[in-house]
């Protein structure tokens, strides 16, 4: 069986995509120890707390599987073109760039609303009820959610046109 020789520009798409759903992934692993200790606190039933953990398990598998592929498909592409978004083709590129817009923005709003209301009474009883590592992990997710879906969706976008 042969195996298709692609493009650069196909390779660069790919190698996005699959970084774009290895984020996706990642975030929602990082995601479950939160999750799993609001369900704890909000006194959930305990099939909604399988579930999560089922789903939990199901996330590291998927987490795992996609960082292979993104390992296979970075082989053949400039390893600097995910810290520097470096990528050859104009339109991987610019979605590479819009997903760490994205990202940078919401991260830096959300830091500026918790900056902003951290004084208010009511707000400020939440922000000492929370962990810091929880909201930090809850910070970490927003960011790689925020680069995942603009990038996927971008892509997307190109397949349906």
């Amino acid at each position: 069986m042969k195996e298709k020789i692609i493009t650069a520009a196909e390779g660069e798409h790919l190698l996005l995509k699959h970084n774009a759903f290895f984020c996706l992934m990642l975030g929602m692993v990082i995601s479950g120890d939160f999750l799993y200790v609001m369900l704890k606190t909000l006194s959930a039933a305990s099939w909604v707390i399988t579930l999560v953990a089922s789903l939990y398990a199901l996330a590291i598998l998927i987490l795992l599987l996609t960082m292979f592929k993104v390992s296979k498909y970075s082989g053949g592409s400039n390893k600097r073109a995910f810290w520097y978004g470096d990528f050859k083709d104009e339109f991987s590129a610019f979605l590479n760039h819009k997903g760490y817009k994205y990202s940078c923005n919401a991260l830096v709003f959300c830091l500026i609303a918790t900056w902003g209301f951290s004084d208010i009474d009511d707000f400020s009883a939440w922000f000492n009820a929370i962990e810091l590592n929880h909201y930090a992990a809850a910070l970490v997710c927003l960011g790689m959610w925020s680069y995942a879906l603009p990038v996927l969706l971008g892509l997307r976008a190109e397949q349906d046109e």
